[in-house]
């Protein structure tokens, strides 16, 4: 989802609604945060993790720093912590 998309679905709202997000093991928290971040699309397979892997990470395991770079999009995260 694009921040555009994103403004479009939150301006169907209120401007003093409450946003949260999902708590670890239930239950919801306020966003304590957002981070911007550089992202590989489209990277993990495994079905345990999201499909997407925070560039940083991978430079320090990944031998095609290169490609990764280049292949990296910005975004940010919306964070619980």
């Amino acid at each position: 989802m694009t921040k555009k998309e994103l403004s479009d679905l939150l301006s169907n709202y209120p401007d003093d609604i409450r946003v949260i997000i999902d708590g670890y093991e239930g239950g919801y928290k306020d966003i304590a945060r957002i981070v911007e971040k550089r992202i590989v699309l489209d990277y993990n397979r495994m079905s345990v993790f999201g499909p997407h892997e925070n560039l940083d990470m991978l430079l320090n395991y990944d031998e095609n720093d290169e490609k990764l770079i280049m292949a990296s999009v910005p975004s940010i995260l919306i964070s619980r912590n």
